[in-house]
């Protein structure tokens, strides 16, 4: 929310921005700004630096709640491509627990580090609509665990029962709120470009047909 004085101080960042160049500003949850008695006033100051900027800059955003996004800014020249982060597949899933679990267990550094593919395919079934820093936590969680049960200079080892039981730990924003999410979600995906392939991987799981099942 634009507060006293952002107005002022924006103007600010925007003339640092353009002496930066060239550069790529990024402004997270910039829905935010149009909420408030200034974001007229921040809408106009945002458009005009968009139209007149000359300096080499490329800009990104972020928003949650695409209905607070004015459309004057989604025309050609300002921000006219949108794309959906929606949550990890289940190979982009094992990428990143994979990182994560390397931080504490080397053997993770390399191939599909220390699980099978039929263990991994457990963990990845219980994180679907697990975000990326969830993702991280629940590795995080079960090194953890691993590491108070262990004696002092033994290697930290996490399997799949360590990542299981992080995972049961962990509450998921789209535990909180299916509802919230999935209308997130919806608005997005009926005009947004995704933001990932959609290219098939080995771990991807299978897409049931619910008309299929309720026959």
């Amino acid at each position: 929310m634009v507060k006293s004085g952002g107005v002022a101080k924006f103007k600010q960042l925007l003339d640092r921005i353009d002496a930066c160049e060239p550069c790529i500003p990024y402004f997270d949850e910039f829905d935010k700004f149009f909420i408030g008695e200034q974001s007229g006033e921040f809408l106009g100051v945002i458009l005009t630096w968009l139209n007149e900027k000359t300096s080499q800059t490329l800009v990104f955003a972020t928003a949650n709640r695409l209905e607070k996004f004015p459309p004057e800014l989604t025309r050609a020249g300002r921000f006219d491509r949108t794309f959906y982060v929606d949550f990890p597949s289940a190979a982009e899933r094992k990428e990143i627990l994979q990182l994560h679990c390397a931080r504490f267990d080397d053997r993770y550094k390399t191939g599909d580090g220390a699980l099978t593919p039929r263990e991994w395919t457990s963990i990845l079934e219980r994180t679907e609509k697990c975000t990326g820093a969830e993702l991280a936590q629940i590795a995080i969680e079960a090194a953890t665990s691993v590491f108070y049960e262990i004696s002092e200079g033994e290697p930290i080892q996490i399997a799949l029962p360590d990542l299981l039981a992080a995972r049961s730990r962990i509450h998921t924003l789209f535990g909180r709120n299916p509802e919230g999410v999935a209308a997130i979600e919806n608005r997005a995906k009926a005009f947004a470009e995704p933001a990932s392939s959609k290219l098939p991987h080995p771990f991807d799981l299978p897409e049931e047909d619910l008309y299929a099942l309720i026959n």
